[in-house]
């Protein structure tokens, strides 16, 4: 009975995990906005013997003392660095998943190919999907209906779902927290169950309210994530991207906190000083009023030390700015000064700079160790000369990262695009199919020209060109448009090429004129024909290869026109 595993709240050990994970890995990944908190609260908690929900200062409860933790606390500040670094770093480098050439959409209806309906939303749900799998990776896609075959689409957190039954990346059924809207406006709270045939709410007592059916065949929720987190743990608790850099983001948190706490003992260092009777004297005069000067010969003989400072927030600290401490002096048997007492008076104690150099090493350490986890090798040691084999490696540990993300993001967005035209259109009337690539383009443009120099032939220089073309422009896709264009129109792609063509006299005048001034003729061209890449999009009806041709051909004819000129030009006139 459906009301039975409402009620018995089934897979709840498994949800409570995945609640539990998730909400450790977003408090590295997501962070929050800083807490106020007063110190007495603060030591209020220090205090308290039990753990809560914040496992990382729980943890650290754990190792410091009070007083330890209470100073790690104050200084440990939000977003955190390991926030920072997903936003920063490591986003950017996933979202090349975006890029990849042989990626595609393929939508049919009735076995005729179709555009993506607009109803989709594809483009938001994709990015949707793809934060959402970093940052809610246990979340479910639910595809309801909002009418008769009006299907629509949401996420819903874990923390909302109470029940739950799944097989690997299978939902059987879900029951999750909601509300329903009745006919006359008023919103009644409960929970929603779904299964392969039918959605039914139940108010908070679990009486049913409404029932409505589906002829999907399966139950119309998908996980976010395709991966369960391990063979051990319940199905409910997913795979993320992050999972197994939980503990180094807890680490790059721990040492940048750390390194935070012993900063300041470089402006504010340890401070040792004699203890002596000693007077707050701002006036800068002495008891008869005359001016004080440090160590003046009517002082010698004083037995008590004044210290003359400027005005400042605390005028009880001797450490302040501007500060003069005058001290005592003090005669030994002989009758001389003992300086000593001005040496060490006070005594400052810096922490050694080979432990801040050990810590910051080590925070960039973690930091690569992250990121080369989550996407890979994501740049060259500039210390280090790493040959060929080494950069191979980086590059292809990198695009395995990236394929993977891309294959699940793939796997679950066809899932849930077909379940949403599926109770649209009809399951037996659709397909979908949904490929988000292999190709990356992760090379460096430098190292693309460096195996352009090594191309052993012009069909391989016109192929590097135009991954070169593609890594360059791929976040401007006007200007990828408008260079590949050009390179098919080059003659030649490779200069060794070229002039070997012109040492075995290959190359005629005008095909040599074009290649020498490439430029100046693409701007003949436009001067006449309009902007290039207009020109060849009004073409719709010609071929690419008709294209270059027609192109070609204006342009040679450009050529032509100008070369003739010139030969009149230079010929001699007869008398």
């Amino acid at each position: 009975m459906s009301v039975e595993f409402v009620k018995e709240r089934y897979g709840s050990e498994g949800l409570f995990v995945a609640k539990r994970q998730q909400k450790q890995l977003s408090f590295f990944t997501q962070s929050k906005v800083q807490d106020d908190i007063s110190q007495s609260q603060l030591q209020l908690w220090a205090q308290k013997k039990y753990a809560t929900d914040d496992y990382f200062s729980t943890w650290i409860k754990n190792i410091f003392k009070e007083d330890n933790f209470i100073t790690f606390y104050k200084y440990m500040r939000y977003p955190l660095p390991s926030a920072r670094l997903v936003n920063d770093e490591i986003m950017p480098q996933l979202r090349r998943i975006f890029t990849a050439e042989d990626a595609y959409r393929r939508y049919t209806r009735n076995g005729v190919p179709i555009a993506a309906p607009e109803e989709l939303e594809n483009d938001k749900f994709i990015q949707e999907v793809f934060n959402a799998y970093l940052f809610e990776h246990n979340s479910i896609i639910l595809t309801d209906l909002k009418g008769i075959n009006q299907p629509y689409r949401e996420f819903i957190e874990i923390d909302k779902v109470i029940a739950i039954d799944a097989e690997y990346d299978y939902i059987e059924k879900v029951a999750f927290i909601a509300d329903m809207e009745m006919e006359d406006g008023e919103e009644i709270e409960g929970y929603l169950y779904v299964d392969d045939k039918a959605y039914i709410f139940y108010d908070k007592d679990y009486n049913e309210i409404r029932y409505t059916a589906h002829d999907l065949g399966e139950c119309p929720a998908d996980f976010v994530s395709p991966e369960p987190f391990s063979c051990d743990e319940e199905e409910t608790v997913r795979k993320s991207i992050f999972s197994y850099t939980r503990e180094q983001m807890e680490e790059y948190v721990f040492l940048h906190t750390l390194l935070k706490m012993t900063e300041p003992n470089g402006a504010i260092p340890v401070t040792t000083m004699l203890q002596s009777k000693q007077t707050n004297n701002p006036s800068g005069k002495d008891k008869k009023g005359l001016p004080m000067q440090p160590m003046a010969a009517y002082e010698l003989g004083g037995q008590q030390a004044y210290t003359f400072s400027t005005t400042s927030a605390n005028q009880e600290s001797e450490l302040q700015t501007g500060t003069i401490i005058k001290v005592s002096p003090i005669k030994d048997a002989n009758g001389k000064l003992d300086m000593s007492i001005i040496t060490d008076y006070m005594k400052f104690h810096y922490i050694p700079t080979e432990c801040l150099e050990y810590m910051r090493k080590r925070i960039n350490e973690v930091k690569d160790d992250i990121i080369a986890s989550v996407v890979g090798q994501f740049k060259d040691n500039v210390d280090v000369a790493k040959n060929s084999d080494q950069i191979f490696t980086g590059l292809t540990h990198k695009q395995d990262n990236l394929q993977r993300l891309a294959a699940n993001l793939s796997k679950t967005i066809t899932k849930s695009d077909y379940k949403f035209m599926a109770m649209a259109y009809g399951k037996d009337n659709i397909s979908v199919d949904i490929f988000f690539g292999t190709d990356f383009f992760l090379e460096s443009v430098d190292s693309l020209y460096d195996l352009f120099d090594k191309s052993p032939n012009p069909l391989e220089s016109r192929s590097i060109l135009e991954r070169v073309n593609k890594n360059k422009y791929r976040n401007n896709p006007a200007m990828a448009k408008r260079t590949a264009i050009l390179y098919k129109l080059l003659p030649f792609a490779n200069n060794k090429d070229f002039l070997v063509s012109i040492d075995q006299n290959l190359v005629d005048e005008v095909t040599k004129d074009l290649q020498l001034r490439f430029n100046y003729w693409i701007d003949m061209f436009e001067a006449e024909y309009g902007d290039i890449a207009a020109f060849w999009d009004e073409n719709v009806s010609s071929s690419e290869k008709q294209k270059i041709v027609l192109i070609t051909n204006l342009i040679t004819s450009q050529i032509k026109v100008k070369l003739d000129e010139s030969k009149a030009n230079r010929t001699p006139t007869s008398v």
